[in-house]
């Protein structure tokens, strides 16, 4: 939660031509809940698959001072609540710019969505259409599935450490995939576009072995090779040793760089 303590009169006229308000932050205060996935302003920022079609689709405006579009965040170092233009955060797979360029300069405050009243379905991803077979398409039903998915995968952070999908699936050249799956005609991939292909990195570290495997005291998770876990008392330095030997293996075994999708601190 952050408090807002102080508002200026200050009025400064954004590119746009339009005035804005601008409002100073002398204190701030968190929430006592770890900020992650699953809050607003991580999904501004990490940008998971399904939150940035709606992010570039639907981000709306929050009030009579923020025009479609945008996003409200507190600039770090001067306090200063500032509104960026979607088109400015360069939504992209699982990145934008505040994870990037403004990595650590921006507090997001406000984001708003849009929601059809008429949904629409988007389930040709991982097996969740399997996973819905036979039942009638709802929001409750589509939602379940997700929940039962991601319960079947990923580990309980509260009972093994753990900070989700440890790395990104990775894009390639369509050429690079192609030869790849001459050599693995089973490989699961999804489409981008007519030049690229995404590559499912989990696939690829359990080809390379290492599902369930340890390397000191952090290992690779043995139902979803793209978490890393902490077997307990594990190091930051332990789990980076891991991903860099994960890494290595993938690279040299299918010729394609897997980047963390976490921030290391």
């Amino acid at each position: 939660r952050i408090v807002e303590t102080v508002e200026t009169a200050t009025k400064r006229r954004r590119k746009t031509g339009k005035r804005a308000k601008t409002r100073k932050w002398t204190s701030l205060k968190r929430n006592s809940r770890k900020v992650g996935k699953g809050e607003s302003g991580s999904d501004v920022e990490y940008n998971d698959e399904e939150v940035r079609r709606v992010l570039e689709e639907h981000t709306v405006p929050i009030d009579a001072t923020l025009t479609d579009g945008e996003v409200e965040a507190v600039e770090v170092s001067t306090s200063e609540v500032v509104h960026i233009q979607a088109d400015e955060c360069r939504y992209a797979y699982r990145q934008s710019i505040f994870k990037n360029d403004w990595k650590g300069r921006f507090i997001i405050t406000y984001v708003t969505y849009r929601l059809g009243k008429s949904p629409e379905f988007h389930i040709d991803y991982g097996n969740l259409r399997a996973e819905l077979e036979g039942k009638p398409l709802t929001l409750s039903t589509v939602r379940e599935a997700v929940r039962r998915i991601r319960d079947s995968k990923l580990p309980d952070p509260r009972k093994q450490g753990n900070a989700g999908s440890f790395f990104m699936n990775p894009v390639v050249e369509r050429s690079h995939f192609e030869q790849l799956r001459a050599l693995y005609p089973s490989m699961p991939f999804y489409e981008v576009d007519a030049a690229h292909v995404k590559i499912p990195a989990g696939w690829m570290i359990d080809q390379c072995g290492w599902k369930g495997r340890s390397l000191g005291r952090a290992g690779v998770h043995d139902k979803q090779a793209l978490v890393l876990v902490n077997r307990g008392g594990a190091t930051g330095a332990e789990v980076m040793a891991l991903a860099k030997a994960v890494q290595a293996d993938v690279k040299a075994r299918f010729g394609i760089d897997i980047h963390p999708e976490v921030n290391y601190i």
